[in-house]
């Protein structure tokens, strides 16, 4: 009996634990700081999705403003007075390079058109220096064979006559069906 109340001492001191392995260090960093980490990535990962949808919706809404649009232009006119707008600018342009021939002298001009047979259609006329181009349709071949002799039997006043980009056409831009041509041709009496 006397064994049970003889104390010998009292301990203290906090108890040494042993050595930590390294699952227990990863326990305790887990538990102590990747929490936070866990909710960063979720954190990022909901700002990334929530700025991908609002860039989903605005290129949605862009592509269907854009189509909108064209099918706005489609449906009216405007594409029709474009095409319209631009081949009287080619004609307009045409027209200003035979004034230039006018004013330039009007003895060539006279001289042209006196050359073109009445059954070839003309689209176009461009002079650039002393080279002319003439581009058109014609109903036949035997008629720009006509067209092209008219300005070759004429040795004084022109040289270098060719004729090329014969093919056949149903219709062409400005309505006309048949053989569409090019002749070019140089002018002597004008310099470039």
């Amino acid at each position: 009996m006397s064994n049970k109340n003889n104390i010998d001492g009292i301990n203290l001191l906090n108890n040494i634990d042993a050595p930590k392995n390294s699952f227990d260090l990863f326990y305790l960093w887990a538990t102590k700081y990747g929490r936070y980490i866990v909710i960063g990535v979720e954190v990022v990962t909901i700002i990334i999705f929530g700025i991908k949808f609002i860039i989903n919706q605005e290129y949605a809404s862009a592509v269907s403003n854009s189509l909108n649009i064209q099918s706005k232009l489609e449906s009216s006119s405007t594409v029709k007075k474009i095409d319209t707008i631009s081949s009287y600018q080619v004609k307009i342009s045409a027209l200003s390079n035979v004034y230039a021939i006018h004013v330039h002298d009007e003895y060539y001009l006279n001289k042209v058109i006196s050359l073109i047979p009445q059954t070839i259609y003309v689209s176009g006329i461009s002079l650039q220096s002393n080279k002319m181009n003439i581009t058109g349709t014609a109903n036949s071949y035997s008629d720009i064979q006509n067209l092209e002799n008219n300005f070759k039997s004429d040795t004084k006043d022109f040289s270098n006559v060719l004729v090329s980009q014969l093919s056949n056409s149903s219709s062409s831009s400005q309505g006309q069906s048949g053989i569409q041509y090019s002749l070019s041709f140089n002018i002597k009496g004008i310099y470039g």
